[in-house]
């Protein structure tokens, strides 16, 4: 990650709308996507109010429908996203490679190590891309949503202690009769329904 992106919510935004616009440029989703369903890391660029506000936004704005984001749940898989980064960092420390000029030559020969028709990724559509400065969302949502309104609040356990409950999966979903986006959680993805 470059020095000038850090990390934190506008990172975790920045690459998910990023992430989006390259699944509509390819022609993954198109106008008549309604319901989209995103799964992510639960740290820190990823779990916070300004994620909660994006989803919102895009439900509010008629880009989708319904979004349905799943919090992968701790010690989960990356299995073929961590192949493909570490064949990445073997490829780059091969001692017969000797660095690329720009980013560009960069993707290009990266592309070209996958798309050979010896490497086990042949044939699976790569994208290379590059993200050189996040958009600050925190200041562009200030004064549009009241984005604390969008997280769990506290319960009171029958015991009498206040927690916070830790969702894995939301829902933000249009409501035509009442003209608003509706957003629902639960905490495990085996709860027979959603709360909201």
């Amino acid at each position: 990650v470059l020095p000038q992106l850090g990390g934190g919510a506008n990172f975790g935004a920045t690459c998910a709308l990023h992430s989006l616009c390259n699944m509509i440029d390819r022609g993954f989703i198109t106008s008549t996507t309604r319901r989209y369903i995103h799964s992510m890391d639960g740290g820190s660029e990823n779990r916070n109010k300004i994620t909660h506000g994006l989803y919102y936004m895009l439900v509010l704005n008629g880009v989708f429908d319904e979004i349905i984001w799943v919090r992968l749940p701790p010690s989960h898989s990356h299995d073929f996203v961590d192949r493909v980064f570490s064949a990445v960092e073997d490829t780059l420390n091969n001692s017969s490679h000797r660095g690329c000029p720009t980013p560009w030559a960069l993707r290009d020969f990266l592309k070209s190590k996958f798309d050979n028709t010896e490497s086990k990724y042949a044939g699976i559509d790569i994208l290379i891309d590059f993200l050189v400065r996040n958009f600050d969302f925190v200041v562009w949502f200030y004064g549009r949503i009241d984005i604390n309104k969008l997280i769990v609040k506290e319960r009171t356990r029958p015991d009498g202690t206040r927690y916070r409950p830790e969702p894995l999966v939301w829902r933000y979903k249009w409501c035509p009769e009442r003209k608003r986006v509706l957003t629902h959680w639960q905490v495990n993805f085996n709860q027979a329904s959603i709360k909201h």
